[in-house]
């Protein structure tokens, strides 16, 4: 039980961590010279995201939001780019 414990905080931290890069990909979306170095950002923070959902035998919230996040931020980038090359 011990070893359930301590081996979720690690986790947690990356769930954190997900979230932060995550909104600083949004936010750079909307950048007009970031938004491809966003959408990759985002791109990472989703591979972080999704590796703590994979590896987390219980429900972690702060990976699921930072995963929906990222996943909103690479659709803007994507948006932005389309719309400013167009």
């Amino acid at each position: 039980m011990a070893g359930l414990v301590a081996s979720a905080a690690p986790l947690r931290n990356f769930g954190i961590a997900t979230i932060v890069i995550a909104a600083i990909a949004l936010v750079a979306a909307f950048i007009p010279l970031l938004s491809i170095p966003a959408g990759a950002l985002g791109l990472i923070a989703m591979a972080i995201g999704i590796m703590c959902l994979v590896r987390d035998p219980g429900f972690n919230s702060l990976a699921l939001v930072g995963t929906l996040l990222s996943s909103a931020a690479v659709s803007a980038a994507v948006i932005m780019t389309i719309v400013r090359a167009g």
